[in-house]
Order: C-alpha cells, then structure tokens, then sequence
C-alpha cells in the first residue's frame, strides 16, 4: 500500500511538472504544421507588433491530447513572463490540434480594448473558418490584423484623437500590407538574412508592416527596426496580469 501511494504520487508530481516548453520567439510551432516561410511571415509581422506600439503577442500551436486549451494556455503565459513588466500587455493565440481547442488569452492591461465578446466573435468568423481547413498561418494572420484594429479602436495615442475618419484607409492600407508580406514569404524571403535566435529578418517586408501598423496607431511605428534591429529581440518581457481574461472556442 504505502509503495502504491508513493508510486502513485511521483506519477501526479511528473505529470504537474510535465515539462513547460521554452519559448522560441514570437511563434512557438511545437506541432510543426507552419512551413518555414509561414513561420517567418508571422515572427516579422509579431516582432513589428510589439516594437511598434508595445504589445507581446505570443502563438502556440501544441498537439497535446487531454490538454485543456484554457489552462494551458494561462499556465504558458505566466511561466514565460508574456508581455512587458508593469504593463500588463500580453497577448497569447494557443491551439491544441489534438483537442481542436483554441484559447486567447489577453492580459489585464488590454482587456479594456480586447473584450471578450469582441474577441469571440472575431476567433469565430476568422480564425475557426481557416483551422477547420487546416489553414493555420492565415488565420493566426488574420486574427492578428482583427486585434490590431481592436487595439485601435480604444488607442489613446495622439493621432486616434486628432484624426477619426482614417480607419478605412489604415485598415486597406493593412490588407495590402499582408498581401505583400505573404508573397514575400511564399518567394523564400529574398532579400532578408538570418539572425541570432534564428530569427529571418526580411527588412522591406518589417518596414512595410511597421508602416502600417504607424498608420492604424498613430505614427508610432519605428518602421520593423528596434534600437538593436530584429536579431536584438529580448524574449519574453517579464509580464504579467494574466486573470483568466480572453475568449476560446473549438472547431
């Protein structure tokens, strides 16, 4: 009896310490369904997010049978320190394959502009459309765009004051801006090189969606390139604020 109760609690204690994956960047494809270009596309488009207007955004694709997409997710963000410290401003798209479950969770600094019913609806019409065609890289990039134009929406930055009536023309200025991304990515980045943390810059397609994302914020953007350039990222931020806040679903 006593060798089946210690047996028995080694086996909970493995399974509550079930290694926590190390982040890789931006894009953490642990079930390997990105191709590589798909992948850069993403990284460039996340990295500009977060150098633009402060934001950490975090994918996880995992393929994790009996996984809870919730719990998983939350566990993630807390461990890795998801967005910048005192800011309260992360963001993270998980996908558990196995499970066909999604989960965004969004931190308490940003619950205000991404509320969970706006996040629902857009995961529903945007994002579970494209995983039921397996179809993850577009819908994680259209997701993307969506909360971007979510962030906008409550901006407090000069120009969303001064300016009000150039939604439209970001908004279109951001769809091309994709676009161009996209076959950019599709011809193997030309053009670009790789960095430390494996990291591919491709440095037309970074000031491009750093352009636009200055348009939808209010000039903002540094154009794709920090202070130390793409390869200089830091990783995860040291933050916090992860409540339970955010909108999940299945497909």
């Amino acid at each position: 009896m006593l060798l089946l109760v210690l047996s028995t609690g080694l086996v909970n204690a493995a399974d509550s310490q079930r290694e926590l994956p190390s982040y890789t960047g931006h894009v953490n494809d642990f079930a390997g369904v990105l191709t590589a270009a798909e992948r850069q596309t993403l990284e460039q488009q996340l990295y500009v997010l977060e150098d633009s207007t402060g934001v950490q955004f975090f994918v996880v694709i995992e393929q994790e049978p009996g996984f809870s997409a919730f719990e998983r997710s939350l566990e993630l963000c807390r461990a890795w320190g998801v967005g910048l410290k005192g800011k309260d401003n992360g963001l993270m798209l998980y996908l558990n394959l196995a499970e066909r479950h999604y989960h965004t969770q969004v931190a308490e600094g940003l619950q205000g502009n991404i509320t969970a019913s706006r996040l629902g609806e857009v995961n529903r019409n945007l994002l579970v459309p494209a995983l039921k065609q397996s179809q993850y890289a577009s819908g994680i990039s259209e997701v993307l765009n969506a909360y971007v134009q979510m962030l906008k929406g409550q901006y407090t930055g000069r120009a969303t004051r001064k300016k009000k009536t150039d939604g439209g023309m970001s908004l279109i200025i951001a769809l091309i801006v994709l676009l161009l991304i996209s076959i950019g990515g599709r011809r193997g980045g030309r053009g670009g090189g790789f960095h430390r943390r494996g990291r591919y810059h491709d440095p037309v397609s970074s000031m491009l969606w750093g352009a636009a994302l200055g348009s939808a914020f209010g000039g903002r953007s540094h154009g794709g390139f920090g202070d130390s350039g793409f390869g200089g990222w830091g990783g995860a931020g040291g933050g916090g604020g992860f409540n339970g806040g955010g909108a999940g679903g299945s497909w």
